[in-house]
């Protein structure tokens, strides 16, 4: 088996480390950001029905108990959307 690496050294000066960074760092975080916006699954909000923070509230609760029952390993079976506990 043969590997063969290859390293190409560039050299740059001070000036142009900068602009890349100040060009690279913006565009990278703004990539990012869009990504995980995007990834994100809205699709449980209506788009006719305001959502309140006591729905908003109610979702977190709920998703908070079923990753604590999870964790616990108390979960038994699902029926539906719902899940069974012991």
């Amino acid at each position: 088996m043969q590997l063969k690496i290859v390293t190409i050294d560039v050299k740059l000066s001070d000036n142009t480390k900068r602009a890349i960074r100040s060009l690279l760092l913006p565009f990278i975080v703004l990539a990012g950001s869009t990504a995980i916006a995007q990834a994100y699954d809205t699709t449980w909000i209506a788009a006719t029905q305001p959502l309140s923070a006591n729905k908003l509230k109610a979702h977190f609760d709920e998703v908070h108990t079923c990753l604590a029952a999870r964790e616990t390993g108390h979960v038994v079976g699902k029926v539906g959307n719902k899940e069974l506990l012991r």
